[in-house]
């Protein structure tokens, strides 16, 4: 799974990736990058993205595969389609 941070950092958007990582347990934590979770988001097609959706403030399910759907449906978070 690919880990990316970004923070808008004087009207700028800034921020890395790394792979392979996982993300931080605790969304209240600082990452090694400094930055945090929270008001963080994060779009995701597939459900095995679940591990950090569920750390983020603001999840996005774009056109998701069957399970992330359904998790997405059950919780609540916004579910958007990029196709025609």
């Amino acid at each position: 799974m690919r880990f990316c941070l970004a923070a808008l950092t004087a009207g700028l958007l800034l921020g890395g990736c790394a792979a392979p990582t996982t993300p931080p347990e605790n969304t209240d934590e600082p990452t090694e990058t400094g930055s945090d979770l929270t008001e963080s988001w994060f779009y995701s097609d597939s459900h095995n993205d679940l591990p950090l959706l569920n750390r983020v403030t603001h999840p996005v399910a774009v056109d998701p595969d069957a399970t992330l759907a359904r998790h997405a449906q059950e919780r609540g978070w916004p579910i958007i389609s990029l196709r025609n």
